[in-house]
């Protein structure tokens, strides 16, 4: 009996394109930064910021790159079948 309420719940998931371990039967209103552009340029007085440049490694970090040698990926022929 459990496999078969499995079954019927995994369908019904599948038919609602929701993942079944979502957690729950509604579906849920994401947020995204649009959600937030107009508090965000009334605290701020900004649409965008920049992002920071990237911070220099330290010697100690610089050196372990050049002594590691990483594997290169091989190609994979990908043959039609």
């Amino acid at each position: 009996m459990q496999e078969q309420r499995q079954a019927v719940f995994l369908r019904y998931t599948a038919a609602q394109r929701m993942h079944p371990m979502s957690g729950g039967f509604d579906r849920m209103r994401v947020d995204s930064a649009a959600d937030y552009a107009d508090m965000r340029r009334a605290t701020f007085d900004i649409d965008l910021a920049p992002l920071p440049n990237s911070l220099s490694l330290s010697g100690k970090d610089e050196a372990l790159n050049r002594r590691i040698k990483l594997p290169r990926a091989v190609p994979i022929e990908i043959r039609a079948v």
